[in-house]
């Protein structure tokens, strides 16, 4: 027998894919705008989790939650899923680096600002079986850290982006 699920939902996975390959798609560009026409090196390295950083600049994108929820007609689950966006900086030259990472994630900000539901949904045929696409961008965070037997400074900037939505039921089920 064939497994017929109720709802084909995809969850945040999808969605973490897709705000990477727009953020990376546009960073050069919004590079640009956020550092007076001055351009950034390219990220160096995409992730989908946190670990430690051997290269700079490192942008993980990192589920952190989903929260599906039923609705009471049994017709749709509406989710909310919160991504992490994180900038992480290494060396040995603090103040630039804060720039930097400053400058990275202002640009980050605008482009999600700037998405639309078809780039944060792609693949997931909106309007068809999912809708109700609502996207938050939180505060920025802030962190710095010295490595005194290295004399390496770290420099994490970061913000949570917030996506909602609703996925209908599966036709087969």
């Amino acid at each position: 027998m064939t497994f017929v699920p109720k709802f084909d939902t995809k969850f945040g996975g999808p969605i973490r894919d897709n705000i990477i390959a727009f953020l990376e798609a546009n960073e050069a560009d919004a590079f640009l705008w956020a550092n007076n026409d001055q351009p950034l090196p390219p990220t160096k390295e995409w992730r989908k989790s946190i670990h430690y950083n051997t290269l700079s600049p490192v942008t993980s994108v990192v589920l952190l939650v989903t929260q599906p929820k039923q609705a009471d007609d049994d017709s749709r689950i509406d989710s909310r899923h919160e991504i992490n966006i994180v900038v992480d900086i290494q060396g040995p030259k603090p103040d630039e680096q804060v720039v930097e990472a400053e400058t990275r994630i202002r640009a980050y900000d605008a482009i999600l600002r700037n998405g639309t539901v078809d780039d944060i949904l792609a693949g997931m045929e909106v309007r068809k079986k999912c809708g109700g696409f609502d996207m938050e961008i939180g505060e920025h965070n802030y962190n710095y850290f010295y490595n005194e037997p290295t004399s390496m400074y770290r420099t994490t900037v970061f913000f949570v982006v917030t996506v909602n939505l609703f996925e209908v039921r599966h036709q087969g089920a």
